[in-house]
């Protein structure tokens, strides 16, 4: 293999000069020779760059005195030469349709003058040309609908000044179609029925594309023609469609209830003991209905009442309505209200109510006392005695109220009762003293009663505390 130097190399024989991968030649001064079967390779492969003159353009040349196929220059070559002796092209013996096919893509040979050292070509590869920007022979616009194009020749030589461009290759961009139509409002293609669709379409203004697009169908507008029926009976409505007289349809309807009723008016009047009536009637189907009117209110009276003294019981009085002259409700005996004994210290004892008069009552130590009454009121006998706490009262009646005011219990309890007993035939009860005077503050009046086998009751005044009576 023969070396190369600053001044060149030539081979020998069958000697080979290889130039591969990334060899940097800076200044080649003589050149490169190729003689007998010697064989000179350029190669920068595919990822090297064999770099001959870079920075030294028109120093040194290739030359292969025999046949052009013992020369090979491969891919990513960068070679700037000295223009040969005869012909123009930069390697004697090889012409530039031979470089052309014999170079790779990314290869470029550049020559240069004696004279002037000015650059006449440069040899290269399709990628190189289309690496540069290319000069622009022709172009159309795509448009929505079309692709448009960009030719293109090479401009690498004469873009670097070369004064005899030898690349001839030309090449075109296609420019894909925008499809951004240019479209005009939407018309009625084909109109829509009540019970079918119809079509619209839209026409692009640039490329006469068309659109279309369905549109639902409008349905029926129906209108009532005429009915038959009534509130009260069932009929028929008629339709007719407003879009279509040819369309109509039936639809059977029950009567609608919906009655033209006239004023109200009293079929019976209505008192204080019974409810009224009042009825209305449809205009139409004749319909009636009635409802009831309330009662009236009674206008009440009370008739017969008395108040209750110390010795004779009162009455509460009837009610009586003044409307139909009828008794509402019976009244009750009020019973006598009893004395309201102050002892006078002397024996006796006096009520201020009447200004009655009176010794102790027989078999108590008391001046004040409570009183057993029948169911008219009026006083009746009665036995009374104490035993510690326990004061009872007896008296041998089916009926009979033992009555008497706080005032006279509070007297008795400071006299050393705390329970009252009252004893009637067949039913004995009492109370507590406490518990009673708890439920007023004054001179109350309160009643025991027993009816019989009824279970006894205590009121005060009129109010009912029978939870207070024990057996």
């Amino acid at each position: 293999m023969a070396k190369i130097d600053a001044e060149g190399a030539t081979t020998t024989n069958n000697s080979a000069i290889n130039i591969l991968n990334n060899a940097t030649i800076k200044k080649l001064t003589l050149g490169i020779y190729g003689t007998g079967y010697g064989k000179i390779a350029i190669d920068g492969g595919e990822d090297g760059k064999v770099r001959i003159n870079e920075n030294n353009p028109g120093a040194g040349k290739i030359k292969q005195f025999d046949t052009s196929d013992r020369l090979q220059i491969g891919n990513n070559v960068l070679m700037k030469l000295l223009k040969r002796q005869y012909g123009d092209g930069p390697i004697e013996g090889v012409t530039d349709d031979t470089l052309k096919r014999m170079i790779g893509d990314d290869t470029e040979i550049w020559y240069t003058t004696d004279a002037q050292n000015g650059l006449q070509k440069i040899i290269h590869g399709k990628n190189v040309c289309k690496h540069a920007d290319g000069v622009q022979t022709g172009h159309e616009d795509a448009t929505c609908g079309k692709d448009g194009y960009t030719d293109y020749k090479c401009g690498y030589e004469t873009k670097h000044g070369a004064t005899n461009p030898s690349c001839d290759l030309t090449w075109q961009e296609v420019l894909k179609a925008t499809g951004n139509h240019t479209y005009g409002e939407w018309t009625v293609k084909t109109p829509a029925t009540c019970d079918g669709e119809g079509e619209d379409h839209r026409i692009c203004s640039v490329c006469n594309k068309e659109e279309t697009r369905k549109t639902d169908a409008l349905g029926h507008q129906w209108r009532e023609d005429h009915r038959t029926g009534n509130c009260g009976v069932a009929g028929d409505i008629y339709y007719v469609c407003e879009r279509d007289p040819s369309h109509t349809k039936t639809e059977h309807v029950d009567a609608t209830g919906n009655h033209n009723f006239n004023d109200w008016h009293q079929t019976k009047a209505p008192t204080c003991l019974e409810k009224g009536e009042e009825q209305h009637e449809c205009t139409v189907c004749g319909k009636t209905e009635t409802r009831e009117v309330n009662k009236l209110d009674h206008v009440e009276e009370l008739r017969g009442a008395k108040e209750p003294t110390c010795t004779e019981p009162g009455y509460t009085g009837d009610k009586w309505c003044t409307r139909g002259d009828h008794l509402l409700e019976k009244g009750h005996v009020i019973p006598a209200t009893g004395h309201h004994w102050v002892d006078k210290g002397d024996g006796t004892h006096t009520c201020p109510d009447c200004g009655a008069t009176e010794g102790q009552p027989v078999n108590t130590n008391s001046a004040l006392e409570l009183r057993v009454v029948d169911a008219e009121g009026m006083d009746q006998p009665f036995t009374v005695s104490q035993n510690g706490t326990l004061r009872t009262y007896t008296g041998a009646y089916d009926t009979a109220t033992l009555t008497g005011d706080l005032n006279t219990l509070r007297y008795l309890q400071d006299h050393g009762a705390q329970t009252i007993q009252f004893v009637t035939n067949g039913q004995t009860s009492s109370f507590a003293i406490n518990d009673l005077l708890a439920q007023g503050s004054g001179s109350e009046v309160f009643y025991l009663t027993h009816r019989g086998a009824e279970e006894p009751t205590l009121l005060l005044v009129e109010a009912d505390h029978s939870e207070l009576v024990k057996d």
